[in-house]
C-alpha cells in the first residue's frame, strides 16, 4: 500500500515498515510495529501510520471488489474500522515440549523454543475496543499516538469503553460529523483541559 501513496507535505515520505506481527482475527486483523526506543516510533513515524491507515480505510471498498474477482470470494466486507493505540506489549512464546537426550546419563530433558505466538497488552485491547466502540466513526486512535501532522482532528473523550471508564481519543472530522448526533452524546464527552 506505501508504495502508491503521496504523503502530504508535513509527513516525511518515508515508506511506513511492514508490521513486525499480524494477528487476523477472523473478522479482523491486528497488526503490531515494536518499536525498539522513542526514536523508532517518532511522530513522523506515527503520522506515516495513521495517514496510511486513514488510506487503507478509504481504499478498502475498491480493494474489496478487486479481492473478491482475483481470489473468487463473495461477500466481503465493503468497508473497515480502524482502532490504534500506543503502548507496551509483551509477546507470549510457546513452549514446545520436545524430548531430547541430556549428554549426561541419558535423562530426558524438555526444551524450550521461543518463537513469538502471540502478543497481549493493554494497548492492543484498547485498539481493538476503540474500533468497536463506535462503528459509525470508522476511526479512532488513541490520544497517546499524538500525531501533529493532521489539522483539524477532533480530541474528545470516549466514555463507556468497555473495561475502560473513558479514554482521551482524536478523530478526524469528517468520522467525528459522521456520527449522528445522539451517539456523540452518548459515546463521547468534551475533552479535558
Amino acid at each position: 500500500m506505501n508504495e502508491c501513496l503521496h504523503f502530504p507535505r508535513n509527513i516525511p515520505a518515508k515508506k511506513l515498515p511492514a508490521a513486525d506481527f499480524v494477528k487476523f482475527t477472523g473478522d479482523g486483523a491486528i497488526l503490531i510495529w515494536l518499536a525498539s526506543d522513542s526514536r523508532s516510533f517518532d511522530e513522523p513515524c506515527r503520522s506515516r501510520l495513521v495517514f496510511t491507515m486513514q488510506k487503507l480505510r478509504e481504499r478498502f471498498p475498491e480493494k474489496s471488489k478487486d479481492w473478491e474477482t482475483s481470489w473468487g470470494f463473495v461477500g466481503l466486507p465493503k468497508q473497515i474500522r480502524i482502532g490504534i493505540a500506543r503502548g507496551t506489549v509483551y509477546p507470549l512464546r510457546a513452549q514446545e515440549q520436545t524430548p531430547f537426550f541430556n549428554a549426561v546419563g541419558g535423562k530426558r530433558s524438555v526444551a524450550y523454543r521461543k518463537d513469538i505466538k502471540d502478543y497481549v497488552g493493554y494497548c492492543i485491547n484498547l485498539a481493538v475496543r476503540l474500533q468497536d466502540h463506535c462503528p459509525e466513526a470508522g476511526f479512532i486512535m488513541n490520544a497517546s499516538l499524538q500525531p501533529t501532522c493532521f489539522a483539524g482532528l477532533k480530541h474528545c473523550r470516549a466514555i463507556n469503553v468497555k473495561g475502560v471508564r473513558d479514554v482521551p481519543v482524536l478523530m478526524f472530522q469528517n468520522d467525528w460529523d459522521s456520527i449522528p448526533l445522539g451517539s456523540q452524546r452518548a459515546k463521547f464527552a468534551p475533552a479535558r483541559p
